[in-house]
């Protein structure tokens, strides 16, 4: 799949839907030139490539429609008429809701999920895997080091106790967020815990997120600001 495009559309933006392929057509500008607009011809277009859904189950009912009819005609990949050799897309959908009870829910066709459901594959939050997210961060460290030219800022021992206590409600691109604005506020060779930001600052001072009500209190009781507070 590595000569062929990579195109991501974002069913969470309420992408427009249509006959003959409006969905595919409207979303990635370099089809709307084609004359049919056909499935024939959106394949052709992508064969060899990747095709990304991002946020799947929020795809309308029109477009799931649209969709299924668009993975039924060449599920497996298609002869092309100017071609002997079988040309394949590579279809990943990504979803941060759970598509099975989206699907008992009956927010998601079951015949769509079946069709993309071959190979499935979970990443739970950071929240529920704090292991990985000193080593994750790290790792963010370093890259932005080297698009960068600098050194890699490292992370204090208190700065890596709060990550890792820390729920991170947005996720992984929290994370990366809040360690590249780190990076570029302070010219620091250790990123300290109050280098964070002050929704960090806000969890270590009460010891719950401010946002969700999640993560480990580690603080007294007694000096929460919430007990404090009047």
């Amino acid at each position: 799949y590595s000569h062929g495009p990579m195109i991501e559309l974002d069913c969470s933006e309420g992408l427009p839907t249509g006959p003959d392929g409006d969905l595919f057509t409207t979303a990635i500008p370099q089809l709307a030139a084609l004359h049919q607009r056909s499935p024939h011809d959106i394949y052709e277009h992508l064969q060899g490539g990747t095709l990304i859904l991002k946020e799947v189950c929020c795809l309308g009912t029109a477009q799931q429609l649209e969709f299924l009819r668009f993975l039924q005609w060449a599920p497996d990949g298609f002869i092309s008429p100017q071609r002997s050799e079988r040309h394949k897309v590579r279809i990943i959908s990504t979803s941060t809701k759970d598509p099975l009870t989206e699907v008992r829910a009956g927010r998601v066709r079951r015949d769509l999920l079946s069709k993309l459901y071959d190979i499935p594959i979970s990443s739970p939050p950071l929240r529920d895997r704090n292991e990985d997210i000193v080593p994750c961060a790290e790792e963010f460290l370093r890259l932005l080091a080297l698009r960068r030219d600098q050194p890699v800022a490292m992370l204090s021992q208190a700065a890596k106790d709060l990550i890792t206590e820390y729920s991170w409600p947005r996720n992984i691109k929290q994370l990366q967020a809040v360690l590249e604005t780190a990076v570029s506020f302070y010219s620091a060779d250790v990123i300290e815990a109050d280098m964070l930001g002050e929704e960090i600052a806000r969890f270590a001072q009460a010891g719950h997120d401010p946002v969700n009500g999640a993560g480990h209190n580690t603080i007294a009781p007694d000096l929460a600001v919430d007990n404090l507070v009047g």
